[in-house]
């Protein structure tokens, strides 16, 4: 009843997230686009919740994007969406209350990685975020840094900023995991201790 058709196949998507997207106060879901399986790597989909049912929203790119993990953050009271790539083209999806939603390319390789978690990380109520295995293509499979991002309304356009490199992470520095060519296997999770 909620999905109809084929809407409800997603073989190889390597990232669900859901949110309330587009301020309908119900939680929609969002597919990343990912190589190693059947979904479309120039398109992203939102799947909107009415109550009743799941509609799919394509939003088209215009590029190609290998998205191994994506996060969900709070932008005007509502759930956005950053996609990380592999490759250049991490990705923002900013919310819309009118389910015309429009992706955002960083078009920046130093902004690639593994896996992303938002969060408040400064401590000043801004969102910032963690990636792990950052550089072009994930080459640079030690390093865990941390960004600031920026919408810029004028140019209707997404940066990022890099405030910092993280500590190398414990299993990168044994020399068991010295020769596996990388982390691959850490990953960015947010908790909240309060």
């Amino acid at each position: 009843q909620w999905f109809t058709g084929t809407d409800n196949v997603i073989a190889g998507t390597s990232s669900l997230k859901f949110g309330n997207f587009n301020g309908s106060g119900y939680k929609s879901m969002f597919v990343t686009p990912y190589t190693d399986g059947n979904t479309d790597i120039t398109q992203m989909q939102i799947f909107t919740n009415d109550g009743s049912k799941f509609t799919r929203r394509n939003i088209d790119l215009g590029y190609s994007i290998n998205s191994p993990d994506s996060t969900t953050f709070k932008y005007n009271n509502l759930d956005a969406i950053l996609s990380l790539d592999y490759g250049a083209n991490t990705t923002f999806v900013l919310p819309s209350q009118t389910n015309n939603f429009k992706a955002y390319s960083v078009r920046d390789g130093g902004v690639g990685g593994s896996s992303v978690a938002a969060g408040d990380f400064l401590g000043n109520g801004s969102t910032t975020f963690v990636i792990t295995d950052n550089g072009l293509n994930a080459v640079d499979k030690a390093t865990t840094k941390l960004f600031s991002w920026n919408y810029d309304s004028t140019t209707d356009s997404v940066s990022m900023t890099q405030i910092g490199t993280l500590p190398v992470a414990t299993f990168n520095k044994s020399s068991y995991w010295a020769g596996t060519g990388g982390s691959n296997t850490n990953k960015a999770v947010t908790f909240d201790f309060d």
